[in-house]
């Protein structure tokens, strides 16, 4: 070995242009040792490279950096490239050439010209591998041999040879193929890029996109080991880019797709790579259509002793006799090592052509185009795919209650004629807070404006709006029973006109039943939609309780400021998990109608009491007015303050009962969805009537913890007596109690008549009358933090004389029995004249003969009935007479 020495010298100098003298400012020696080594060998590191499919060749290191102009004559597979600068392979085969080809062709190219090849080929194939493909891919490995690669340099006017053996493969279970494709990226420039991340935090991959290239499309795919994953986009401009999309794809199942909206241009997505039930998984199947299946045949599985058969998707018999068609497996999360806390869902595909039932642990988790009750082997599907469709169906972790230990999956599939079976079904898991793109068919039930469809609050861009020309609208989404979605989170997104973004936000989830009757179910009714301004990219989220999966989707908004129009530029869903909530403390809604009822009540008294105010003064002079029991108990019961139950006012409840009504909700599914709150939110609970404001709490860990209570109370309304004037009179014992809306009230009288008692709470004057004064004016006034009321009562007495009456009464009642005795002694005095004249007559009666006695009788009754002193002897005598 021999060594070399070289020695440089560097001056440096300053100074200006136009200066005809410098100085030097430093002087530099440098020296450096050269040594001779031997040349390392002309060879890779191994020399068996595997590579996957439709996957970016894998780095490998050069033979080194005295070897140039490399070349090779040997055939390599569709896509990879040798790089006649540093002898590296790179490129993506998708399917690799026959080797028993005779082709030989030189695949060394000039490395900027191979780059350039590269793009084209990365932008031109396809984001993501189907099924299809992804068999085609391994019967072609399958049926190809190994590739042998003789790959040349030269060094020192000397050709090297050495030779690699590069192996396709596909990437298949317990692997994971992830795709990440991009469309439109003609405005990119060199600005965005993308990296791939490790769940401890590893970086994996790291790419540049560029707009360079003639395809606007660009995709790269990945083969990764099962387990969790971060994509994180990078926009350098912080600009964002409208016209470009992202899809993010793992075994062909889409996982996120969206826009790079200016303000949300770099996306962070975890995912999960890596499949739960792999595609072609295998099945034990029942096709006998002549029974029925065990009553429990969904539930028990034991794969020694099952005396189904066994076979995978594609290899099931022909059964010309069965319609219906029964399958179980098990799925063992146990076995994959995961735990479940950090996701939220399992999306489930099914390839399927009529309906059919899932089960999962033993329960019945989706029910698809069958009908509700009992199922059977005779059962036909409600309506039928005109080709085999795969339907997705997301089914919450927490409801469905998977847990580690092995579970039995089973699916029973009902058609309307015998055929061969389509069936395939592989599963994968969903990480926390996944965007679930809402898409499908949209509708709405107010007419749009010009250029501002529907469709725009659905297609992932923050920068347009749906708008509608009416002051409420219900957006409807339809996935047409092709996707099941679980939704617990929804966003709104402002628009840029103020005055027409809405404030209330009611979701409802919907599945069809039988027929095309759609059964809806309230999942959040909120009236607190807000935004700081009123611009793009402005929104707020609201999460609820939710437990079901649906293939529809109700979005009503209303309630805007000012404008007879609604503006939305965006909404949004996400699957979250909810770890815990708490039990909102049921309605009362009995309560409720009483209290609709008393409040009527009240009013339409208090209305016709106002009305004959003077009436009943004038015909009911000594009779005071008293308040019914029942409007006593509405104010007692107004006054009651229970921020958690207390009734809504009867605009309110009306209003709810109208929108109820118009969305065509389920009353009990309402009740339902409606009584639960995620843990670590604030709940309004709504202020009770007769207030204003917010009653908020916080669920923490399934319990409410905090309140807030920033209601306040509405001013005092509708404040009346019976009547404004009262006829008492004295000693009289009243009670006049006033009708008032109102809560936290406080009565003040400005006076008080004598005798009486006046109620500072209730305002009610109660006692016994001893004012002495004719007439007392009282003004009294209601108070509390919301306002005040005032009115005026007059009090009149009457019959202030009682004393001088009493005593008239009671000469009155002594004249009257005087005379009664005068009048008695009197008649007796008559009748002793009669008899005393009788006695001393002139006539001797036994002389006088007895025709003439008669006469004689009657001359005296004559006598008697002209002298009028006694009628009643009159009366005798006469008839003695007669």
């Amino acid at each position: 070995m021999q060594s070399r020495v070289l020695i440089a010298i560097e001056f440096l100098f300053f100074g200006n242009a136009w200066q005809t003298e410098v100085s030097i400012a430093e002087l530099q020696v440098r020296t450096l040792a050269f040594d001779r080594v031997e040349r390392p060998p002309f060879a890779y590191p191994r020399d068996t490279v595997e590579f996957v499919l439709g996957v970016d060749f894998p780095r490998i290191d050069t033979p080194g950096g005295f070897y140039t102009s490399f070349l090779t004559s040997s055939p390599l597979p569709a896509g990879i490239f040798l790089d006649s600068g540093n002898g590296r392979f790179f490129g993506t085969s998708q399917l690799p050439l026959s080797s028993s080809g005779d082709s030989s062709v030189d695949s060394s190219v000039d490395s900027s010209k191979d780059s350039s090849k590269d793009s084209s080929k990365d932008s031109s194939k396809d984001s993501s591998l189907t099924s299809s493909l992804a068999s085609s891919l391994a019967s072609s490995v399958a049926s190809v041999r190994p590739f042998r690669v003789v790959v040349q340099a030269d060094a020192d006017s000397t050709r090297w040879t050495t030779a690699i053996t590069l192996v396709p493969s596909v990437c298949a279970a317990p692997s994971s193929l992830v795709t990440v494709s991009l469309e439109h990226i003609e405005n990119v420039q060199a600005f965005l890029s993308f990296s791939l991340w490790s769940a401890d935090a590893q970086l994996l991959s790291e790419t540049l996109v560029s707009s360079t290239t003639a395809s606007p499309s660009f995709s790269r795919a990945f083969c990764l080991p099962r387990g969790d994953y971060l994509l994180q986009f990078a926009d350098a401009s912080n600009a964002g880019f409208l016209s470009t999309t992202f899809t993010l794809a793992t075994d062909g199942v889409s996982l996120a797709h969206g826009f790079f909206n200016p303000g949300f241009s770099s996306p962070r997505i975890p995912f999960h790579a890596g499949l739960l039930l792999p595609r072609g998984s295998l099945w034990h199947f029942s096709f006998d259509a002549s029974a029925e299946p065990p009553p429990a045949w969904f539930r028990v599985l034991d794969p020694l002793h099952e005396p189904w058969p066994a076979a995978r998707p594609g290899a099931f018999p022909a059964s010309p006799t069965a319609r219906t068609q029964y399958y179980k497996t098990l799925l063992d999360v146990g076995s994959h090592a995961l735990d479940l806390l950090p996701y939220v869902a399992i999306e489930v595909q099914i390839v399927v052509r009529g309906g059919f039932a899932l089960y999962l642990a033993g329960r019945e988790l989706l029910r698809h185009r069958l009908p509700a009750g009992n199922l059977s082997k005779d059962t036909l599907p409600l309506r039928e795919f005109a080709q085999p469709e795969t339907v997705s169906a997301v089914l919450p972790l927490q409801f469905v209650g998977l847990s580690t230990d092995p579970a039995v999956l089973a699916v029973e599939v009902h058609e309307s004629v015998p055929r061969g079976s389509v069936f395939d079904l592989w599963a994968t898991l969903l990480r926390d807070e996944s965007f679930r793109p809402l898409g499908g068919v949209v509708r709405a039930s107010a007419a749009a404006m010009a250029g501002h469809d529907a469709a725009l609050a659905v297609d992932g861009e923050y920068y347009d709006y749906a708008g509608f020309e009416e002051a409420a609208v219900t957006v409807e989404i339809d996935w047409e029973e092709k996707r099941y979605e679980y939704v617990s989170r929804v966003c709104v997104f402002a628009s840029n006109h103020a005055g027409a973004d809405p404030h209330w936000m009611t979701v409802l989830g919907g599945n069809r039943g039988n027929g095309e009757t759609v059964e809806w179910r309230e999942l959040l009714m909120t009236k607190e939609v807000a935004f700081e301004k009123v611009a793009f990219g402005q929104r707020q989220c609201f999460d609820f309780y939710n437990d079901g999966v649906f293939s529809m989707l109700r979005i009503r908004l209303e309630q805007t400021d000012f404008k007879q129009s609604v503006e939305v530029a965006e909404l949004e869903a996400q699957a979250v998990r909810l770890d815990g909530f708490c039990e909102d403390p049921e309605e009362r809604s009995v309560e409720m109608v009483e209290m609709v009822e008393m409040v009527e009540m009240v009013e339409e008294k208090g209305e016709s009491e106002g009305k004959e105010d003077g009436k009943r003064a004038m015909n009911r002079p000594s009779q005071p007015s008293m308040k019914p029991a029942a409007a006593a108990a509405a104010a007692n019961s107004m006054r009651s303050r229970e921020p958690s139950t207390t009734p809504q006012s009867k605009s309110s409840i009306k209003s709810s009962i109208k929108s109820s009504s118009f969305n065509s909700m389920d009353s009990q599914s309402q009740s339902q969805s409606s009584s639960r709150t995620p843990s670590g939110h604030w709940k309004d609970f709504g202020c009770p009537s007769l207030y204003e404001g917010r009653l908020l709490r916080f669920c923490d860990a399934g319990a409410w913890t905090e309140s807030l209570d920033l209601c306040m109370p509405k001013a005092p309304a509708s404040f009346r007596y019976a009547a404004s004037l009262f006829y008492i009179p004295r000693h009289r014992h009243v009670s006049l109690a006033p009708s008032v809306l109102g809560v936290e009230l406080l009565f003040t009288a400005s006076d008080i008549p004598a005798g009486l008692v006046f109620h500072n709470e209730s305002g009610v004057f109660e006692g016994e009358y001893r004012e002495s004064r004719s007439v007392v004016e009282v003004e009294v006034e209601v108070r509390n933090a919301g306002g005040a009321q005032k009115l005026t009562l007059t009090f009149c007495l009457v019959n202030n004389r009682e004393e001088w009456m009493l005593g008239l009464a009671l000469l009155s009642v002594v004249c009257l029995v005087v005379l009664i005795m005068w009048l008695c002694v009197v008649m007796r005095r008559s009748e002793e004249v009669v008899e005393r004249e009788a006695e001393m007559s002139h006539l001797n009666t036994n002389r006088v003969p007895k025709r003439m006695l008669p006469l004689l009788v009657c001359c005296v009754c004559e006598r008697l009935e002209q002298t009028g002193k006694n009628t009643w002897s009159s009366v005798s005598f006469w008839l003695f007479c007669s």
